[in-house]
């Protein structure tokens, strides 16, 4: 738990689920590192990027089946976030049912490198080169009440 200025707890996890071959080395590998730091949820999910917001759905359903929050954020691992800032912006916030803060992006697809707000993950997509409106999964949080439609 990090406590932030506003005395506010934030409970930061590393989100993981479980290779290919369950109980394996990977597996074993992560559960040695839980065991010492206690920063891990796991998640009845097989990691991979085959189907990848299944593991986002079933992280938010776990989340508010585990814990009684205002907030439930989800955020890529190579993304960095400022907890004061998060904080005091989710704040502002909290009054207001369903919040959902993050990336939406309909439109056209800019598959072309070098292009600003180029989408490297264009194929998924479709050959049509425009996009129905979805989330992009790098920071995406929605308010306690929101969390319980993700199923």
């Amino acid at each position: 738990m990090i406590t932030t200025k506003e005395d506010k707890d934030i409970a930061i996890r590393f989100v993981i689920g479980h290779s290919a071959t369950k109980g394996g080395i990977l597996d074993r590998s992560i559960d040695f590192e839980e065991a010492q730091t206690h920063d891990f949820l796991r998640l009845n999910h097989v990691e991979g990027y085959h189907v990848p917001f299944t593991k986002t759905r079933i992280y938010f359903a776990t989340a508010v089946a585990m814990w009684d929050a205002d907030f439930y954020i989800k955020v890529d691992d190579d993304v960095h976030v400022n907890l004061g800032v998060l904080a005091t912006r989710l704040a502002q916030h909290r009054a207001k049912p369903r919040i959902y803060i993050g990336c939406m992006k309909s439109g056209p697809v800019l598959s072309q490198k070098g292009v600003k707000y180029h989408e490297p993950e264009y194929w998924k997509f479709g050959d049509k080169g425009n996009t129905f409106r979805h989330a992009r999964p790098n920071l995406c949080n929605f308010q306690g009440p929101g969390c319980i439609y993700l199923h």
